[in-house]
């Protein structure tokens, strides 16, 4: 088995996402990447944009199937 990732979209920057994730903002609740994340896999993620939410999602519900092929824990779309 690899090791875990998590999978998400966002309109942010990745680097912008992770921070939030590591120190939510009031009202946020905390996620499995605010307790056990600690660093970014751009290997593992597609450099794309998407034109729309739904495309987004598709994108990452795919790049989750293809990650848990492969071995890794995906938490995240299913």
């Amino acid at each position: 088995m690899r090791c875990c990732v998590y999978v998400g979209s966002t309109a942010k920057t990745p680097r912008e996402r992770f921070a939030q994730h590591l120190d939510p903002p009031p009202g946020h609740k905390r996620t499995i990447v605010t307790e056990c994340g600690w660093k970014l896999r751009p290997d593992l993620a597609p450099v794309r944009t998407y034109v729309s939410r739904e495309a987004a999602e598709a994108a990452e519900r795919l790049l989750a199937t293809k990650l848990r092929q492969q071995g890794y824990t995906v938490f995240g779309p299913r």
